[in-house]
Formats: C-alpha cells, structure tokens, sequence
C-alpha cells in the first residue's frame, strides 16, 4: 500500500486500533472529536448505525460513504462485490476500490448549500457526491439518476416482537442489477432499557436504535441502508430483534453505482510529526480543492506561500478555493487551544515552583 492510501477494518475492536502508520481510517471511539464530521457521518453519509455508543464512528458497509471518504482497502472475511481482491491471509481478505476519491482533488464543478439543503435524503447525498458543495450562494441543480422503488407498502407498521428475533422474506417488484438499493425509514418508537434495543437487518446491513435511558443513546431515529453487496438482487432479506416497532415512512431507491472521477493532487506528502499536508497542481480552470479531512477553525492554506481562505464544504470538511496554473499547497494544522495549553501549563508550572521556594523556606525557619 502506498503512503497516501486508506484503510477500513470493519470491526468493533479496531475503532481505535491502527496497523501501520501510514493506514488511514475513518473510524474513532473518543469523547473528543470533530462535531461537523461526526454529524456528516451519523446523519448526512447514508450510514447504518449499528452501535450503542453515539460517540463511536466505525467501518461502514455503505459504499457510497468509503467512496467519498477515499477507502482504497477494505479487510472483511466476507465477499465484496465491486471491489478487487488482491490478497488473502486465512479468512481475511484484502479488496481494492478504484473508485475511492482522492485525499485531496480538484474541481471546477461544485454544487451549492442552498441547493443541497433544499433536497432530501438520498438525493442530498447523491448531489454532494458528483458536485462538492461550497458556499455559494445561488442555485446550482443536478439532474439526478435516482429512482424511487415502489415497494407497495403500508405507510405505518407497529409491530411487537416477542421471540429473540423475527425473520421476513419480502419479494421485491423487480430484480435489481449492477446498481445500489437505498433504504430509509423512520424509527418513532424508543423502548426502555428495562426492555432491550431494537434493531432491523437487511440483507445483511443493520441498524440499532438504543433504549431511551440509555446514557450514551444513539439518536439513530431514522434507519438508512445503502445495500451494494449483491451481484442481483430481488427480495429483502428481513431479521428485527425482540422489542416494540413503530415505523413508518418507508422509501427504497435505486442509485447507479459508479462514481464519478475526481482528479488526485499530485506528490500529496503527509508529515505527521509537522501535522502538514504538501501538494502540487497544474489546472486548466479556477475551481476548488476539496478534501476529506474533517473541518476546524485550527487548519491554515498557503498557495505559493500565500495564505488563502479555508472554507468548510461538503458539511464537514476543509476546502479552499484555487486559481487555474501551477501551484504548489501547504496545508498546516495548528490546535486553537494549543497556546492557552502553553499559557495554563506555564502558570502551573511558575505556581509549583513558587509552592517549593515557599515550603523550602518554611522548613529552613
């Protein structure tokens, strides 16, 4: 794998585990963390949520979403339709994705925040996805290539499961190739801890809503599937948990399931130690640089060593804009709290050393 490349490992006990230094991962159970990203991953991607923790943020199945984010490999014991196999170890398997976007890329055609809050979800995500949102103030439209599934169903369903699980079969009205199905549904029903959580799995993907009380309580009122691992598919393969259901507004779409092309930056550097990014470019066009690294007030942008504007674009992420030639790009982060760190570290230091000289002098009396 090479420097720049990302990584995903899709398990609960490698949220926080990294393998090489120079793997990125999307994933992170802290109590600190970016609030734009961890709201573009829980509420704006198309994620299922499956843990109980709001503060984690783990590997997803949702292929639109490692796309964005630039998931180069994917480790699962599972087949991955779409993505390459290159190696296997025992039951691990190592897949590329050639259609991950870049960690840094160019483009002159952007989308606006006033149109992509005038959609709803997926076609917010599709929007985003093929035209990057910045913040500009105008209606720019897309025509999407989403369609709506009709799944002829009720437009409410409350259910009280009383087994450990219950398994459905739904029959879908066409069979569907070569492309990825999108599910949605609202979750009106929290139960109480005494109870349990309630979770619904579909053809594999699960989503969980925790119990009302509980001190970490997910928020994952709204179910989203983005279901991609199929070669065809015509029927739903259901499985809820043991709990009370009320759901209602249930949507399917269809949604083509090739990315568009982004070009990379080029010789793009990472320097850890510095907390910098350097690149270079050559473009035809003014038009942007968009990344998928989160957003924060701490990040600064020299084009040829002049200092540019930053912008969060995307609802989550560091973007700037860029005239069309050659430049060269330094991106350098610096924590916004860092120097009242060294301010409150200093007087604590100056107050232990003024504690000591007192005490010293104390005991010498």
């Amino acid at each position: 794998m090479s420097k720049h490349s990302l990584g995903l490992i899709n398990k609960l006990t490698n949220i926080n585990k990294f393998n090489d230094k120079n793997i990125y991962t999307t994933s992170i159970y802290s109590s600190s963390f970016n609030k734009y990203y961890h709201d573009f991953y829980h509420f704006n991607s198309g994620n299922n949520i499956i843990f109980r923790n709001i503060l984690m943020t783990g590997g997803e199945d949702n292929a639109l979403f490692n796309n964005f984010m630039g998931i180069k490999y994917v480790v699962s014991k599972n087949n991955i339709k779409n993505y390459k196999l290159i190696k296997r170890e025992n039951d691990n398997k190592l897949y590329y994705n050639d259609q991950a976007f870049p960690l840094l890329y160019t483009t002159s055609n952007v989308g606006s925040y006033k149109t992509y809050k005038q959609k709803e979800f997926p076609y917010n995500l599709e929007y985003m996805l093929f035209n990057p949102v910045v913040n500009i103030n105008e209606n720019i439209d897309y025509q999407s290539n989403i369609k709506e599934l009709s799944l002829n169903l009720n437009d409410e369903y409350d259910l009280d499961i009383k087994k450990d699980k219950q398994d459905y079969v739904y029959k879908l009205n066409e069979t569907i190739k070569d492309k990825i199905l999108i599910i949605s549904f609202d979750m009106n029903y929290s139960d109480t801890c005494s109870n349990q959580d309630t979770t619904v799995t579909i053809n594999g993907v699960k989503n969980k809503l925790t119990c009302k009380e509980w001190r970490y309580y997910n928020q994952n009122k709204n179910f989203k599937y983005v279901i991609s691992n199929f070669d065809s598919l015509d029927k739903l393969k259901i499985t809820l948990t043991k709990g009370r259901y009320k759901i209602s507004n249930i949507k399917a779409y269809i949604i083509n399931n090739t990315m568009k092309k982004y070009t990379s930056l080029d010789n793009i550097k990472v320097n850890q130690k510095n907390s910098t990014i350097t690149a270079s470019t050559d473009l035809k066009n003014n038009g942007y640089v968009i990344t998928s690294v989160p957003y924060d007030e701490g990040f600064e942008v020299y084009i040829d060593n002049k200092k540019c504007e930053i912008e969060k674009v995307n609802t989550a992420f560091l973007g700037f804009k860029i005239n069309k030639g050659k430049h060269i790009i330094r991106i350098k982060y610096k924590s916004p709290l860092l120097n009242y760190g060294y301010i409150l570290s200093g007087c604590g230091l100056i107050a232990l050393i003024t504690l000591f000289i007192f005490e010293h002098r104390k005991n010498n009396t």
